[in-house]
């Protein structure tokens, strides 16, 4: 009998078939000359990895603790619905698409724009974050 409450979870082997295959294809279209594109579409989670890895190395943590320390996560940690990082997330792909069409068809100086909007995402999940006083 199956128990309805059951909730499916990628883990760990999981995760790094992901991981592999998400590397191969960003390794695969930069070796092809497409690197800006692909590159443009995993700005915010490089990003995001990037500036939390750096900040939990320098605080003395080893880069693979957890510490939930993701700016995606700062809202929900904080008590506010999942549904806010959702229509955040998901106003920032519609813009991420509409920078990449213009990086295709235009210039690549769009470019900039991209990184700008992957920015704004970090700043406003860092928004959420409790004041100390």
């Amino acid at each position: 009998m199956e128990d309805s409450t059951m909730h499916w979870t990628m883990g760990d082997t999981g995760s790094i078939f992901i991981g592999y295959i998400i590397g191969f294809i960003l390794l695969e279209n930069i070796l092809l000359y497409k690197g800006l594109y692909i590159l443009s579409i995993f700005l915010y989670p490089l990003m995001d990895c990037t500036i939390t890895l750096i900040k939990k190395i320098s605080k003395g943590y080893y880069p693979w603790a957890r510490l939930g320390d993701y700016f995606f996560l700062i809202p929900i940690k904080n008590g506010y619905k999942v549904r806010k990082v959702f229509f955040a997330a998901l106003i920032y792909n519609i813009f991420n698409l509409l920078f990449l069409f213009l990086i295709i068809n235009y210039s690549d100086l769009f470019f900039i724009l991209n990184v700008l909007n992957s920015l704004t995402l970090i700043l406003y999940f860092k928004s959420y974050e409790k004041k100390e006083i």
